[in-house]
């Protein structure tokens, strides 16, 4: 059930990111600092007192009253006109005298606080933060891979709220791990990662997480391993991350899932994205095909044998996944359309030059083009984003 806001069973109180103050010309300026806005009014002097109460501790016929022991003139008329003039600019929040159905409960609200803010403040939805929050938490997402990318998603997932953890790797932690793969301990070595990474996500979080850990090989049929997910994110880079991302393509895509390659590095450059909606964004498919026409493949006769071990760095796998977490974030909770969406990027370490190549959906792709899907699978994609 959507919320509307603000709710009728509410009092009105300032944003936690405002500063309100009187400047010498007798202006009342408001700074909400999270967007680095400046607003400048002119008031009248019951203005200035009324600012202070807005604390979410009375309601408007209490303010009122309490207003009106200095200002015997002043009637509920004129506060809310004054509420509604802050309101329009983005300045008051509400809190709850009761909780409406379908609101998260005080101590989620509490440990989203700041989490709720920024969506509120950068959301491009009209639905609730609330709302929003509640569908984070009713999600079930995969992470396929477990290493310096997967790792990374993995506990951001968790510290944005995701109520549902699916974790897929069949490796064992390794001393060289450590170094940038955050989910792991000197105490892991030799445990498998799937059952490591579930470990200490539970540590870190209780019960407000449920993850399910899966020892096993990512290899086709992925069917049940994205079965009933609300997003897939592909970390998995054996026997290497192209095969991977196609075998999770393929099953997301048959079962309406949002999906994503979950980034990866080689030296100093991060990969990052894309994210693919099926049948309203580019496809995997989609992709291939403009990277194989830009980079024509080459036949090579390799002279010494290849390294699999390049270099990696831990703030550099930090860097790239959580940009990709973001856009998860943004998808699952429906605050906005997917920023990686028919794009990828390139973060350089070096320099930290971003670029970003943009891939339009093929409509002639085979996998994902015009005549591959009704538009009622888009539709259906759209409801379940918003909806869960």
């Amino acid at each position: 059930m959507e919320c509307s806001f603000p709710p009728t069973n509410s009092t009105p109180c300032l944003r936690d990111d405002i500063g309100a103050a009187r400047d010498a010309e007798g202006h009342l300026r408001i700074i909400i600092f999270s967007e680095r806005r400046h607003l400048v009014f002119q008031v009248t002097e019951p203005i200035f007192s009324l600012i202070p109460l807005l604390d979410g501790s009375h309601t408007i016929r209490e303010l009122t009253a309490l207003m009106q022991v200095d200002f015997p003139t002043l009637t509920s008329d004129d506060i809310q006109s004054t509420l509604n003039l802050l309101d329009d600019e983005g300045v008051l929040t509400y809190r709850f005298n009761t909780r409406p159905v379908g609101m998260l409960n005080e101590d989620e609200r509490e440990r989203f606080r700041r989490q709720l803010s920024y969506l509120r403040d950068f959301s491009e939805s009209v639905d609730h933060p609330d709302v929003m929050q509640r569908r984070v938490r009713d999600s079930t997402v995969a992470v396929l891979g477990l290493g310096g990318t997967g790792t990374w998603i993995a506990q951001s997932l968790a510290r944005i709220g995701v109520g549902r953890l699916r974790l897929v790797d069949f490796d064992n932690v390794e001393a060289s791990n450590l170094a940038r793969q955050v989910l792991y301990g000197v105490s892991d070595i030799g445990r498998p990662k799937a059952l490591a990474a579930r470990l200490e996500i539970e540590r870190q979080f209780g019960g407000d997480v449920v993850v399910e850990a899966i020892d096993r090989v990512v290899e086709p049929p992925l069917d049940d391993l994205v079965d009933a997910c609300d997003f897939v994110i592909n970390c998995a880079d054996e026997p290497d991350i192209n095969k991977t991302a196609a075998w999770v393509a393929e099953a997301c895509m048959t079962q309406l899932i949002p999906h994503q390659v979950g980034g990866g590095y080689d030296g100093h450059i991060g990969m990052i994205g894309p994210t693919i909606i099926p049948f309203a964004s580019a496809c995997w498919t989609c992709f291939q095909t403009d990277f194989q026409r830009r980079q024509p493949s080459l036949s090579l006769t390799y002279l010494t044998p290849t390294h699999k071990y390049s270099g990696a760095l831990a703030p550099l796998a930090a860097a790239i996944t959580n940009i990709q977490v973001w856009d998860v974030l943004r998808v699952i909770s429906g605050c906005g359309k997917p920023l990686l969406a028919n794009r990828t990027g390139e973060l350089d370490f070096q320099t930290l030059s971003l670029s970003w190549t943009e891939v339009p959906r093929n409509v002639s792709c085979l996998m994902c083009g015009a005549s591959s899907e009704s538009e009622e699978s888009n539709q259906v994609m759209e409801d379940q984003r918003k909806h869960g």
